[in-house]
């Protein structure tokens, strides 16, 4: 029995797609949360057992104390430092107990070390409070495992929650017929969005070009003025639609191309996915965990070009615009690449990390 702890209000959009998972394949799990939280809702909207807890903290080592013994809990997943310190103590009385944890959110690890104390739960972790860590960032998960030396580090691969982005027409049989791309950037660092924004500008130059725009998604409302300032001052203001992150999915509804055009981090991995799934036509930046994706077999499910580069971006931009038939042939195969149970996966890949089989008669064979 996997059991799963939760003392805040809710969890990770991945954490409960891991959950889901697990309960697709009829595995045993559980999940301990907060009476009258998000995630208590989560769990009986989806038929997932679980049991409410106390906010007081000895009230709540009890309880999990008791089920533990009464389900016979063999793996304990935590979601927060609070359940991680649980957990430690749950430990001591039942020293079998594997301790589990999972990171999904965005960090800056290429600058700064993030097991350290300003990120508490990687710190527990780092610590081996955690015996096991899944993370769905590939290059999280790379730098873990080598730059580290952290070979308890798993990877989970991403779901994206593309169920919130419903199908639409809008504008996409319009009489102007428009080709739209789209890109969500970082306002954080100029440079990352400049060079899409001369590409447009390249673009705008050419002969014999159907019309365009691009949209672009940033992180916040406050961000929409900045980029609109700088493309007025390029000159590509009247070709794109700046949009934040509250409209994300109807603008990426109208999309006819996906730009991944990140040029160091984690990249736009999350996208990749996404647009496989709702089969939109990718140009990415040749970052590597964008690569590691895209060539990792020998369909071509996205156009790649040297990062930074808006010559080699605009150039790319053509070839979707012109050749209708390469960018069904890229359509088809990015949606072929995803088109297995990516529950089922999900599933398989976190059994396999913890060394777990089949379940039988309470214990896992």
């Amino acid at each position: 029995m996997i059991l799963f702890l939760s003392t805040t209000n809710s969890i990770h959009e991945q954490s409960q797609k891991l959950m889901l998972a697990l309960q697709v394949e009829h595995l045993p799990i559980c999940f301990a949360c907060l009476e009258n939280s998000q995630n208590a809702s989560f769990a009986s909207a989806n038929s997932i057992a679980f049991t409410e807890l106390s906010q007081n903290g000895i009230m709540e080592f009890f309880a999990l104390r008791k089920l533990i013994r009464e389900l016979k809990v063999t793996h304990l997943h935590v979601f927060d430092e609070k359940a991680v310190k649980l957990a430690s103590y749950l430990k001591k009385s039942f020293p079998f107990l594997r301790i589990i944890g999972d990171w999904h959110e965005q960090i800056d690890f290429i600058h700064t070390n993030p097991l350290t104390k300003e990120n508490p739960y990687l710190y527990t972790f780092a610590k081996d409070k955690i015996e096991v860590l899944f993370a769905s960032s590939p290059e999280f998960v790379n730098f873990l495992q080598r730059q580290k030396n952290l070979s308890r580090v798993g990877y989970l691969s991403y779901v994206p929650m593309f169920e919130n982005y419903q199908d639409s027409t809008l504008d996409k049989a319009n009489p102007e017929d428009i080709f739209t791309f789209y890109t969500e950037i970082n306002c954080s660092e100029e440079s990352g969005y400049l060079f899409v924004l001369n590409a447009i500008k390249e673009l705008y130059l050419e002969e014999n070009i159907q019309k365009f725009r691009l949209i672009l998604c940033v992180e916040n409302t406050k961000q929409i003025e900045i980029v609109r300032e700088k493309a007025e001052e390029i000159g590509v203001l009247a070709n794109i639609v700046v949009c934040d992150k509250l409209n994300k999915a109807l603008f990426f509804s109208l999309a006819d191309a996906i730009i991944c055009s990140s040029c160091d981090g984690e990249g736009d991995y999350k996208m990749l996915f996404l647009a496989w799934h709702k089969k939109v036509a990718i140009i990415a930046s040749d970052l590597s965990v964008h690569t590691k994706f895209v060539l990792s077999d020998s369909t071509t499910c996205a156009l790649l070009y040297p990062r930074d580069d808006s010559l080699a971006l605009e150039k790319n931009m053509i070839k979707l615009m012109k050749d209708e038939k390469l960018r069904s042939d890229i359509i088809l195969q990015g949606s072929e690449k995803v088109k297995k149970d990516v529950l089922e996966r999900l599933a398989a890949d976190y059994m396999k990390k913890l060394h777990l089989g089949k379940y039988k008669e309470n214990i896992f064979v």
